[in-house]
């Protein structure tokens, strides 16, 4: 019987994890569970598409789940989000978001790979259309739809770690007035 390893969160962090995993052996049985619909894709990439230095964010998309399990053999459970976890019986409840059906997962080795969280602000007019976080590939859509249908000319940008100010930089590559306030 091999042995199990369950990766919670997938990108950058969890998909290095499943694939190193794999080349040490053939036999463990790898799960990567993914909140999101896509697991392999570069996030430091997000802003250089605003900017049209990158031509759209298809082209970031490393791996699409089913590459990943034909050319790796890593089962991926993505729009699934774990509910529970048990450490002491090694398994974990998992949802999948699609189809609301929950299931157990047992694991011999855990990975916790979910990374950064964007920080949700407690202001009025947070919730605005136009308004948006940016972390994750459907956040970037929203994003880019919005930059496309609205075509707004200026922004401001909250926080002036890389992300932010790549974004006040793409932004203003595009045309708009950016303010980016750290």
């Amino acid at each position: 019987m091999s042995e199990r390893l369950v990766i919670i969160g997938g990108v950058a962090g969890g998909m290095t994890a499943a694939t190193w995993a794999r080349r040490f052996s053939s036999t463990t049985e790898i799960i990567v569970v993914e909140r999101g619909a896509d697991v392999s894709y570069s996030e430091c990439g997000m802003p250089y598409v605003f900017s049209g230095q990158v031509p759209s964010l298809d082209h970031l998309v490393r791996y699409q789940p089913q590459d990943l399990e034909k050319k790796y053999q890593i089962k991926i459970l993505n729009n699934s989000n774990v509910v529970g976890l048990n450490l002491s019986a090694q398994y974990l409840d998992v949802d999948n978001l699609i189809n609301k059906h929950q299931e157990k997962i047992s694991f011999d080795y855990l990975v916790l790979a979910t990374g950064a969280t964007a920080k949700e602000l407690n202001i009025e007019g947070a919730k605005l259309p136009g308004v948006f976080t940016l972390r994750h590939m459907a956040e970037a859509r929203a994003i880019d739809s919005y930059l496309k249908t609205v075509n707004p000319r200026q922004a401001i940008i909250l926080g002036a770690g890389y992300v932010g100010l790549e974004m006040a930089e793409a932004l203003k590559m595009r045309g708009l007035e950016v303010t980016a306030i750290a």
